[in-house]
């Protein structure tokens, strides 16, 4: 665990590859990997994305946290957590809608790639 809250972004990014390969983590694991989407850095973040793309049914809390950052500032963070959303092996009417609507909005040009609409629609 503090290897993925270690200064050294390359620390981190090593740490995170070895969880790649794990189908179930503990709780304390995943709020440690969902932390590391908004990392400064973006191999951190694609890294922590792929972690949580390997669990594929997360719990509902951890889906409204991933929906949450949708709405982040920064695109990197946006797309992160939309592939984690688009591994999950099912989603809500509710959050598929919630989707949907961040397709629609003008502002949310990264959720509009070709590979998000195939996938929610």
């Amino acid at each position: 665990m503090a290897l993925l809250r270690d200064e050294d972004s390359n620390v981190r990014t090593a740490a995170l590859k070895v969880l790649q390969a794990q189908s179930s983590l503990s709780d304390e694991r995943l709020t440690a990997v969902m932390a590391l989407l908004r990392d400064e850095h973006w191999l951190v973040r694609t890294d922590a994305s792929k972690v949580l793309q390997a669990q594929s049914s997360l719990s509902d809390e951890r889906l409204t946290a991933v929906m949450a950052l949708l709405r982040d500032e920064d695109s990197n963070v946006r797309t992160a957590a939309l592939k984690v959303l688009q591994a999950q092996s099912s989603l809500s009417d509710e959050r598929l809608t919630a989707v949907m609507a961040l397709l629609t909005d003008e502002d949310s040009s990264t959720l509009k790639s070709q590979t998000t609409w195939q996938r929610f629609y």
